[in-house]
């Protein structure tokens, strides 16, 4: 029964994509559903993304809320998506402001302290500024007492500043806190100087005395420039001692496309730094993978959804050491294969890799290609990675209910070749696209544009993709 009524339920959900290809509108499980794409909702509005929560949590509670952590999460295999995972928080605080008001040192630990502001307008808003009063305070005192610090005023809203959201909500403070707002400027200065905030050393003109190795990846990147206008000589030195090994440079927080978006698109940021910040990249992959990962290049994922698709085949190919390493693979019009040049740059490879960007999306042309290759050589990878927006091509198919993952599971299993596990990456969400049904073994979703979801891989090939699901956000504990 219980087979057929999931078979009836796909049914009903067939949707086609923006290209007339057969997918599904939802999955078996709402919080599968949900953490299938959740990471890939950037751009949706805030309605869309608190619906599915609200599903999700109808479903299994303790599953849904975890979400908001993996989500918010970029340093230990998240997806680090600040604006959603602000959103679920303050739906959370409507739901149960218990849970978030014993929880916010875990939501600031997981994410960083300004994710609290969401709360502003939810039943847990009092204890929030509370916690902020409180947490300024233990700051000072500690600072007095020459004892290390938290980041807390790093990300606390400051007064003097051109954005009138960040002024309002630093005024709010001061009258909840019942402090003015000199004194609340003045002290949070002294905390910004005492956790060495690059910010504040620029702000006072105090260039010569940065520490380039101490600089947070993201303002690194962002602040490049102006450390090769205002210190050109000591950021020269530094870039030098980069090259020769003697040097170091922060990447833990960047993102693959972070990176490749500047070399694809013409960002402003040093190419040299860039390419340290590559080399430097964490590397997730807890043992060597059998896999190959393919990036959908056609023209709907121009932007940050390509950087990503091809920064997350690059990552991939440069770090994991199994027998692909230094390959991946593209789709767009037609496949194709590339290796690394390892004895280039970066950003040459990028440039070979641009230029078989394309206008279709011809994923079952990808899948022939695998497919046929397996055929030749009589061997398969254990996992295809497919990075893509899941707005695919139409394709041909034998009946009217074939989605195309199922097509060449079956084409795989009549040859006797082992089926790869179908990893569905998605890293735009335009709406809900699934291409595949939940209850196929060889298939797994995941979303969004980090890295670190590369360190789950032993768990999306190795369970069914429910399972994957719950290993992978029962990493995550509220108190």
């Amino acid at each position: 029964m219980g087979t057929f009524i999931n078979g009836f339920n796909a049914m009903t959900n067939m949707k086609t994509t923006e290209n007339g290809a057969v997918a599904y509108s939802k999955l078996d499980s709402d919080v599968l559903s949900f953490f299938a794409i959740v990471g890939s909702m950037r751009k949706r509005d805030e309605a869309d993304i608190v619906q599915m929560y609200h599903a999700a949590r109808k479903e299994d509670k303790e599953l849904a809320d975890k979400i908001i952590l993996y989500v918010s999460n970029i340093r230990e295999g998240g997806l680090g998506e600040r604006r959603i995972g602000r959103i679920l928080l303050k739906a959370l605080a409507f739901l149960d402001c218990y849970k978030v008001e014993r929880n916010f040192q875990t939501f600031v630990t997981n994410s960083r302290f300004d994710c609290l502001y969401a709360l502003e307008g939810t039943p847990a808003e009092t204890a929030m500024w509370q916690f902020m009063k409180d947490t300024r305070l233990k700051d000072a005192a500690a600072m007095k007492a020459g004892k290390p610090i938290s980041l807390a005023a790093k990300w606390m809203k400051s007064i003097n500043t051109s954005s009138a959201e960040s002024k309002r909500l630093a005024k709010k403070f001061c009258t909840v806190a019942g402090i003015s707002e000199r004194t609340y400027r003045k002290t949070l200065a002294a905390l910004r100087k005492c956790s060495n905030v690059v910010e504040v050393k620029m702000s006072a003109n105090e260039w010569e005395d940065i520490n380039f190795e101490a600089v947070p990846s993201i303002a690194m990147k962002r602040y490049s420039t102006a450390f090769g206008k205002h210190c050109p000589n000591a950021f020269t030195q530094y870039k030098r001692e980069l090259t020769t090994g003697e040097a170091k440079v922060n990447a833990q927080t960047l993102y693959p496309y972070d990176i490749t978006y500047q070399f694809m698109y013409g960002g402003s940021a040093d190419r040299d730094i860039l390419e340290a910040q590559w080399k430097a990249q964490k590397n997730w992959f807890k043992e060597d993978a059998k896999i190959v990962v393919a990036a959908d290049v056609s023209d709907s994922m121009r932007g940050m959804p390509m950087a990503a698709s091809v920064g997350l085949a690059m990552y991939a190919a440069t770090f994991n050491q199994g027998p692909y390493h230094g390959y991946y693979l593209t789709f767009t019009n037609y496949p194709r294969f590339f290796k690394l040049d390892e004895n280039k740059t970066l950003e040459w490879n990028i440039k070979q890799c641009m230029q078989n960007v394309g206008y279709n999306t011809n994923m079952d042309g990808m899948f022939k290609a695998i497919y046929e290759m397996a055929v030749k050589e009589n061997d398969t990878p254990d996992a295809l990675v497919i990075v893509s927006d899941m707005e695919i091509d139409r394709f041909m198919r034998a009946n009217a209910c074939d989605d195309i993952v199922s097509k060449w599971v079956n084409k795989f299993r009549k040859a006797g070749l082992q089926c790869p596990k179908m990893i569905l990456w998605n890293c735009e969400s335009r709406q809900n696209t699934y291409l595949a049904r939940s209850n196929n073994p060889y298939v797994a979703f995941v979303s969004g544009v980090s890295a670190g979801t590369f360190g789950n891989l032993v768990e999306l090939i190795s369970c069914s993709a429910y399972e994957a699901m719950v290993k992978i956000l029962n990493q995550y504990e509220f108190i």
